[in-house]
C-alpha cells in the first residue's frame, strides 16, 4: 500500500516523517551497520501502535554489538541527465553541502507587521539582500555519500558486559527534473474547441498551442547520527540511544510558457466574451 499507510518505528519509537507533505519515511539515512533486525508486520497486535493499514516497520539498532567493527564507506552518482549540466539555484551558503544556513537566509532585524499601502513596507523591503531573489547558473555535481560507523563491546565480571555503537552519514544528492508542460484538465487545451465562446466568425476558435516546458531543480543535504550504550548485568539489560537527522531540501522550478492563473483569458486576440 501507499506510504501513507505504513508506520516506521525504531527501538520502540515512531519515527517522524522524513518528506513535509507525504508520510514517508527514508530507512536509508539508517546506516546498515547500525541495524540489528528489521520486522515488518501487516496485522497489528496489543504491543504496537495501531496507526496503521499497511505495514508495521520495526528497526532494532544495535546498543552493546556482538563483535568490534570499524566500518568506513564512500560513494559516488552520476546522472546523465543532470551531473556537470546547467543547474539553476538560489543563492547558496557556505554550508549548504551539509544542509546548514550560513546567516544568508536570514531575515533583517526588527520587521513589522504591515502590508502594501504603508510606507513602511517599501522602507522595510529594501533591507532585504537583492542577491537572495536572483537566480545563478550553476553546474551540477555528482551525488556524493560517506558513512562512518564504530562499534565496541567490553565484558565484565560474572557474564556482564557494556558496548557502545555510533554512526554518522552525510549524503548530497542535486537532481534536475525536466517538465514538459503544466495544465488544469483540459483548460488551455489545444484539442479543446471554444464552442461556448462567441467569436468574430461562425465558426468555433481553437485555442492557441498554449504549451509550458521548464525544469526542477532540487538540491538535497541530509546529514544522520546514531550513538548507542548498552549495559548489561546477568539478565538485565538498560540502553540508551540517541539518533540524529537533519535533511535540507531546496527545490527551484522554473517554467516558461503560458501561465492560465496570473494573465489573459486564453482567447485569441479576435475573440470576445
Amino acid at each position: 500500500m501507499g506510504e501513507r499507510w505504513n508506520t516506521a518505528v525504531m527501538d520502540g519509537i515512531n519515527l517522524p516523517s522524513t518528506e513535509a507533505y507525504n508520510q514517508n519515511f527514508s530507512f536509508d539515512i539508517i546506516p546498515n551497520s547500525m541495524v540489528e533486525s528489521v520486522i515488518v508486520s501487516k496485522t497489528a497486535t496489543p504491543d504496537m501502535n495501531a496507526s496503521f493499514a499497511g505495514g508495521f516497520v520495526e528497526v532494532k539498532t544495535k546498543d552493546i554489538p556482538n563483535e568490534n567493527f570499524t566500518t568506513v564507506t564512500m560513494g559516488a552518482s552520476y546522472n546523465d541527465q543532470t551531473t556537470f549540466k546547467e543547474f539553476l539555484t538560489r543563492k547558496r551558503g557556505k554550508y549548504d553541502y551539509f544542509g546548514y544556513d550560513d546567516g544568508t537566509r536570514d531575515f533583517p532585524m526588527g520587521l513589522k507587521f504591515t502590508n502594501w499601502e504603508n510606507p513602511l513596507f517599501f522602507e522595510q523591503s529594501r533591507q532585504f539582500k537583492n542577491d537572495n531573489f536572483t537566480n545563478y547558473v550553476t553546474t551540477a555535481d555528482m551525488g556524493s555519500n560517506f558513512q562512518i560507523a564504530l562499534g565496541r563491546n567490553y565484558k565484565l565480571k560474572n557474564n556482564s558486559k557494556w558496548g557502545f555503537a555510533g554512526a554518522l552519514i552525510v549524503r548530497n544528492e542535486q537532481n534536475k527534473l525536466e517538465i514538459d508542460h503544466t495544465g488544469r484538465g483540459n483548460w488551455l487545451d489545444t484539442s479543446y474547441l471554444l464552442s461556448n465562446w462567441q467569436t468574430t466568425g461562425s465558426d468555433p476558435v481553437e485555442f492557441y498551442n498554449f504549451e509550458n516546458q521548464g525544469a526542477s531543480y532540487n538540491y538535497n543535504s541530509t546529514v544522520a547520527g546514531m550513538l548507542n550504550f548498552g549495559l548489561q548485568l546477568g539478565k538485565n539489560r538498560f540502553s540508551f540511544r540517541n539518533s540524529y537527522t537533519h535533511i535540507y531540501d531546496n527545490t527551484l522550478t522554473r517554467i516558461t510558457g503560458w501561465n492560465e492563473y496570473t494573465s489573459g483569458s486564453g482567447l485569441p486576440a479576435n475573440a470576445e466574451l
